[in-house]
């Protein structure tokens, strides 16, 4: 909206809250494999806080907690899979957050939404396993 008087109306006016104060969101761990062909399951947290609430929930956006999931669930993609295993152990709570934070507090800045913390929560090698048509990761 823009500023001015507005006109509401319990009848048919609604108000929508958004918590613009820092928020924390668990992804659901991935099923990945590393630059050297590695297979390993990751999950991740990201810390954020909504800086610009016409844009977290305006005409290019509905739901900021979906945005701010799919967009680091992609990022986590992009990130571990460039790194061999070794060196994702090596450097995951120093290079790998920073690389991953940045990324993430990159694509959501268009979404007013200001990415405080991207970080791996979950790491560990897996198998994955084809049965009859039906993928099972097992980790190790």
């Amino acid at each position: 909206m823009e500023p001015g008087v507005r006109i509401w109306w319990p009848l048919i006016s609604d108000i929508e809250l958004i918590v613009v104060a820092r928020q924390t969101h668990n992804m659901v761990v991935q099923s990945l494999m590393t630059a050297d062909g590695k297979e390993i399951v990751v999950g991740g947290v990201v810390i954020y806080k909504i800086n610009d609430v016409v844009q977290a929930i305006g005409k290019n956006n509905w739901q900021p907690s979906d945005t701010v999931n799919d967009i680091t669930q992609a990022a986590i993609v992009d990130v571990v899979t460039r790194w061999k295993l070794a060196d994702l152990l090596e450097h995951v709570s120093n290079d790998v957050e920073k690389e991953l934070t940045l990324r993430c507090r990159k694509k959501l800045r268009q979404y007013g939404i200001y990415v405080v913390r991207a970080a791996l929560t979950d790491l560990s090698t897996c198998r994955q396993l084809n049965h009859s048509g039906i993928n099972i990761t097992v980790g190790s």
